[in-house]
């Protein structure tokens, strides 16, 4: 599989465009079911475009009173997009396709180059076939984007290490602070491995790594920072409320909502256990809740990161005892290895984080399985029956742990009898002595294991109704209550049941007449409420609460003071989303404000916070 022979170049050529175009095919196929894509960050970027200001503060409704929760950057691509082509589900998404598919142009080319064409495409098709990667990539959340930065500064920490430059590492510095702008904290997840990486396999003295790890630890620092120190620098009455903080500030969200919550838990269920990333534990990735997501590859491409990395302790210890730089062979195990350890560590003990986050191990994941074939090949070239057994055990594990996971769905399982099939055919031709019949041999073994997550994925694109605003993947029939999040239109919105496509119509019509002389919209106690009036009018809508419906965005008082100077005048009190802002606001509309009748179902005929009730809090 690392023949570098001519030949095999360039066969790999048009197998290499055919994954190519069978990746864009998976994320472009069936587009339209998932519609608007997750509304709170498609309304964001409705809003972006409609100033500068907004645009740089990545503000959530084109009044600019709150930002989304997230940092600018990713939002910014998919803005420039929209202003291009207009705002729309597809044209929002399309950033993250784009970026899916170089993602697996890369991890092609970041594999084949150390360990042969035959490992990067294995590398390369299992990325294409992931399925936490394809409905990820076919969503507008912004962790495609954060993939492909990665990937990006993955490539510029290896040219690091072969090379006496610094600005190699310095790029890989910069790279990771712009994906830091993308997702904030969790652009660090593999930085331990590229700082690893360039240690143990840089040509360079100890004293130019330290000096050149100091030096691209300061640019990522800086780069990763730079738009939070600027934000929080303006005084909070000149910008936009930070979304998801608790103290209005960049850093709060960083190291709050957006940090130490994400390790130590913000929400779920008594015990740890939250129905979308289920218990903590070793087992995690592996069970109901998360099983169909990454764990189809992850059997092999663990065994090949445990065993690169017992081969490398090997190599450090034998005298002379660690000898640098280490060969590229273990270059690959320190960040491929690295990158997928700390990520299967983390996504194991973490309290809160959501589904489509595992995409960020997918290229590791996917990385060590072209190495662990790499490895199988060695192991078959050296013809004994002990390595033939570790070929046979490595492929039978996987197919099995594949059969297990399958399983908790409650789908058909009939495709155990082709993969099996081919992994039995696969043995035979490895165990032959011609390389041909070798190579095919591997090459239907690979086919055998990307099976279970190829059917996946497409069990996961054909859903007529996936979820947008959580991605994730098949459920079978154990679907959880979290679908209902999915592309069902969201009228009033969560918790209470939705009115109609026709009454939400309706009350947008009427707000747009009676509102014309007004600033905003309306106010709402969250964004996944308030996203759907912003498609619908493009006006500014008060986001009381933020996106957790938390946030001390503005209190009664101050709620007064713009229904006074007729900032605003509709408020729409619905029962979910609370805090104690949100429920000091519901109070004062109750005592000062009269509920507007025959608009909405229920509204005026029920005590306030029992249904969606529509307050005209113009005074008289």
């Amino acid at each position: 599989m690392s023949d570098p022979n001519p030949t095999l170049l360039r066969r790999s050529v048009p197998l290499l465009i055919g994954i190519v175009i069978f990746a864009a095919a998976l994320r472009l196929i069936n587009l339209n079911a998932v519609g608007d894509g997750n509304l709170y960050y498609t309304a964001s970027v409705a809003s972006m475009v409609q100033s500068p200001t907004n645009f740089f503060f990545a503000a959530a409704e084109p009044g600019g009173s709150i930002t989304v929760d997230k940092p600018p950057l990713g939002l910014m691509i998919q803005a420039l997009f929209a202003a291009v082509f207009g705002v729309s589900g597809v044209v929002v998404i399309l950033p993250q396709i784009i970026a899916g598919v170089l993602s697996v142009l890369l991890i092609y080319h970041l594999i084949a180059r150390t360990y042969g064409t035959g490992a990067g495409l294995a590398a390369a098709l299992a990325l294409a076939v992931t399925p936490i990667s394809v409905v990820t990539d076919r969503n507008n959340t912004m962790d495609s984007t954060l993939i492909l930065m990665l990937l990006l500064a993955a490539w510029a920490f290896l040219k690091a290490t072969e090379s006496r430059k610094i600005g190699w590492l310095i790029a890989g510095g910069v790279l990771v602070g712009l994906g830091f702008n993308i997702k904030m904290l969790q652009a660090f997840l593999p930085v331990p491995a590229f700082f690893a990486l360039y240690l143990l396999g840089a040509k360079v003295t100890w004293r130019a790594k330290i000096i050149g790890i100091l030096a691209a630890l300061g640019v990522l620092l800086i780069v990763s920072f730079s738009w939070a120190l600027i934000v929080d620098s303006i005084p909070p009455d000149s910008r936009p409320y930070i979304g998801s903080s608790q103290k209005n500030s960049v850093m709060d969200l960083i190291f709050g909502y957006n940090g130490v919550e994400r390790l130590m838990g913000a929400r779920g269920a008594p015990g740890g256990i939250d129905p979308e990333i289920g218990a903590r534990g070793v087992l995690r990735l592996f069970k109901v809740e998360l099983g169909n997501e990454l764990a189809w590859g992850l059997p092999l491409a663990l065994m090949a990161a445990v065993y690169g990395g017992i081969q490398l302790l090997i190599h450090l210890l034998k005298p002379p005892r660690f000898q640098l730089p280490i060969r590229d062979e273990f270059k690959g195990i320190v960040l491929w290895g690295g990158w997928l350890m700390i990520c299967v560590t983390f996504f194991s003990v973490a309290r809160f984080f959501h589904a489509y986050y595992l995409a960020t191990a997918a290229p590791a994941a996917a990385a060590m399985i072209g190495i662990g074939f790499w490895y199988l090949w060695k192991f078959a070239h050296q013809r004994g029956n002990l390595a033939f057994i570790g070929v046979l055990l490595a492929l039978v594990i996987t197919l099995i742990i594949q059969g297990l996971v399958a399983a908790q769905y409650t789908v058909s399982m009939i495709w155990l009898f082709p993969a099996g099939a081919l992994i039995l055919i696969s043995l035979i031709l490895i165990a032959l002595q011609s390389a041909r019949a070798r190579r095919t041999g591997f090459a239907l073994a690979a086919a055998a294991i990307l099976i279970a997550p190829t059917l996946w994925t497409l069990y996961s694109i054909l859903d007529p109704a996936p979820n947008v605003a959580l991605p994730m993947s098949y459920e079978g029939e154990n679907a959880s209550n979290l679908t209902a999040l999915g592309n069902t239109p969201l009228p009033i919105a969560g918790g209470v049941p939705n009115a109609a496509v026709s009454d939400r119509n309706r009350l947008i019509t009427f707000l747009q007449e009676n509102t014309s002389d007004v600033e905003y919209l309306l106010a709402v106690p969250n964004a996944v409420m308030g996203a759907q009036f912003i498609l619908a009018a493009r006006r500014p809508v008060l986001l009381l609460g933020g996106f957790t419906g938390n946030d001390p965005v503005i209190d009664a008082e101050e709620f007064a003071e713009w229904v006074n100077s007729g900032r605003i005048r509709y408020f729409l009190s619905v029962s979910v989303g609370g805090g104690a802002t949100n429920d000091e606001i519901t109070a004062w509309a109750a005592d000062h404000c009269t509920p507007v009748e025959n608009i909405l179902p229920g509204a005026g005929s029920a005590p306030p916070r029992a249904a969606p009730t529509l307050y005209d809090c113009r005074p008289s």
